[in-house]
Formats: C-alpha cells, structure tokens, sequence
C-alpha cells in the first residue's frame, strides 16, 4: 500500500485536497478553545457543533464507500490525555485519517464508479471521485469559512461585553 504522501494522480491530488481543507480547519482552532462553544444569539450552530457536523459526514461518506467495495478502515484510538485543541482535533483528524486509508486504497476504476449516499444527502449520486472531492474537500472548507465567521463572531461579542 503506497504511503499518502507518495500518492500521485487522481488519488493524490484527492487527497490533498481532502488534508489541505482539514489543515486549514484545524489552524482556526487554536486560537481561544474556550470560543467553541460560544453560539451566536441569533440562532445557528457553535463551532463545536459545526465540527461535529463535519466529522460526522466524511466518516459516514467514507464508511459507506469503503463497505461498498469491501474495504477495511481502521478507527484511531482516542488518547485518555488530551488537551482541550486535542479533543476537539480528534473527530476532524479521526475522519480524515479514514479518509487517507480509503484514497490510498482505493484503486483509480473504483474512483472512476458511480455511487449513491442516501438521504439527506443533497449530493446523492456521482462518481466515488465526486463524491469524496465534494464531501472530504469542498464541504469542508464551506464549514470551515462558516467556522471563521462564527469565531470573529464570538470574540467581538465578548469583547463587546467587558
């Protein structure tokens, strides 16, 4: 199996793209932890739920593909001793670490096959390449601007209450 890093084509650049909108998700982070959890007054979501959220959907979108091609992925084992970054890091790191085992085993026929996801997916059916580049890529960095207005959002409204 080659390693991510030596990943060349369709997988790699797909997998870039997947770890690239990670990283710069994850360097918003370390900021103020405690902002997380801040929710605007207006309604919507805190950061913390916009990870969770995140998380959630490219475990979820990569645990079907790799079942549909009977594909095994290995779940990371969450550390006792985390700092409060740390466990807020892990769900994002643990899905894209499911997502690097299927980009590197995945083959490019396989990339190249129509599949479907199920309800309430607004992209239900595309090719694997589609599928993990909108949902591992493209859906991430969404949330991630959403993410960086909500953190602007929460420190001027701190600020506006000292």
């Amino acid at each position: 199996m080659p390693e991510e890093n030596h990943l060349v084509g369709l997988r790699g650049n797909l997998l870039r793209l997947g770890l690239g909108a990670r990283n710069w998700l994850l360097s918003q982070l370390m900021d103020d932890i405690t902002l997380l959890s801040w929710e605007p007054p207006d309604g919507g979501r805190s950061v913390s739920e916009i990870l969770e959220h995140i998380s959630w959907t490219v475990s979820i979108v990569c645990s079907k593909i790799a079942d549909d091609y009977g594909i095994r992925l290995e779940e990371m084992d969450e550390p006792s001793d985390q700092s409060d970054y740390e466990s807020f890091a892990f769900p994002i790191n643990s899905a894209y670490d499911l997502f690097k085992q299927l980009c590197t085993k995945l083959d490019d026929s396989m990339m190249a096959e129509r599949t479907t996801l199920p309800p309430p997916a607004r992209l239900r059916e595309g090719t694997v390449e589609t599928i993990l580049r909108v949902m591992g890529g493209f859906h991430t960095v969404h949330h991630a601007g959403q993410v960086a207005l909500t953190l602007r959002r929460a420190k001027d409204a701190i600020e506006n209450m000292t």
